[in-house]
């Protein structure tokens, strides 16, 4: 494969003039620009892997995946070689970070990033990205990633920036979330929305802790708008939900007999996969309100998902008795008289 140097590559001239804390002796150079190289292969494999998509190209398509991510360690560790993590340059250590979040080891990548904030004319960015990947780790880097969290909403607040301000508050709510303080990460996540630009991971956390709480209504809202997100955006929500979820049982929550909570459980438990706790809720619901047709729609697709097609066929009737334009469900209905008749 052609070595290309990708978005990581700097000239040689300038590392030789600036980068004094990676020493610049000829070999930490060479690794530099050698580690550059090996993203820029890693990208560009990344690149043709994504554009491989028939099936008999998926077998090589994973080959080279998992090529590319060797790759991009091989090129942490020549990174790690040239002591690019104790620079003094920002430039280095956050392309280090960049590559260290890539590669998953957000310990190195916190590391780096609060030595490139600490610089007198770093922006206060660098602060926020110090705490995430702290956050990241775990509750043992609790400590670094409050520092970190709490310097950059405090320059943020002195600068007048609120958006960052928000961001960092956020990232306090996972923080303390993670660390168990519940009410305190609530707090946080809700001065996370306190702007126009209101971040969907303050939502997601909220919506964690509404669900663990027994808030089930508020879990589901989140849930429906934001259940359509694309990769790691949909983890998180995932992760949100399962997190709210073990929480509410473990603690025994309940919440008040209503159709609304009973079918907003049942939502998110659908979501959850957790299908046969799903059906119980959501017949509850229909219970307690035999006039939802959401309700009745999602009762029939739990029943036929569970074998029971008489309790499948009466929920979608009674859905086309009060609304009969439903196509989709009309469908649905015909096909499960379809294959009950081929029986």
């Amino acid at each position: 494969m052609r070595r290309s140097l990708g978005k990581f590559e700097r000239p040689v001239i300038l590392c030789m003039v600036v980068v004094a804390a990676v020493s610049c002796a000829p070999g930490d150079v060479g690794r530099l620009d050698e580690a550059r190289g090996l993203v820029g292969d890693a990208d560009e494999a990344f690149a043709t892997a994504a554009g491989m998509t028939s099936p008999e190209e998926q077998a090589s398509a994973a080959e080279m995946l998992g090529e590319a991510r060797g790759m991009l360690r091989d090129a942490r560790d020549l990174y790690l070689r040239a002591k690019a993590d104790q620079s003094d340059d920002p430039e280095v250590l956050r392309e280090f970070a960049e590559l260290a979040v890539r590669t998953e080891d957000f310990d190195l990548a916190g590391k780096a990033y609060r030595r490139a904030a600490e610089n007198a004319d770093a922006p206060a960015e660098l602060w926020l990205e110090a705490g995430r990947n702290f956050v990241k780790v775990g509750v043992g880097m609790g400590d670094p990633a409050l520092d970190a969290l709490t310097q950059c909403r405090e320059l943020a607040q002195a600068n007048g920036d609120e958006v960052l301000a928000a961001r960092a508050n956020t990232q306090l709510g996972h923080l303390y979330r993670t660390l168990g303080l519940y009410e305190i990460a609530r707090e946080h996540y809700v001065a996370g929305l306190s702007t126009e630009m209101q971040f969907f991971d303050a939502h997601l956390g909220l919506a964690g802790l509404n669900f663990r709480e027994g808030r089930v209504v508020e879990a589901a809202a989140a849930m429906d708008r934001f259940g359509s997100m694309q990769g790691t955006d949909l983890v998180f929500l995932d992760a949100m939900l399962r997190f709210g979820y073990v929480g509410f049982r473990e603690n025994r929550v309940s919440f008040q007999d209503t159709a609304a909570n009973h079918l907003s459980y049942g939502k998110l438990l659908t979501r959850l996969q957790r299908l046969n706790e799903a059906l119980t809720a959501v017949r509850r619901a229909t219970e307690l309100d035999d006039q939802d047709v959401i309700a009745l729609n999602l009762l029939g697709s739990l029943a036929r998902a569970a074998g029971d097609n008489v309790l499948s066929r009466d929920a979608f009737e009674q859905s086309l008795r009060l609304n009969a334009d439903q196509p989709r469900t009309l469908q649905v209905l015909n096909d499960l008289k379809s294959a009950e008749s081929a029986e």
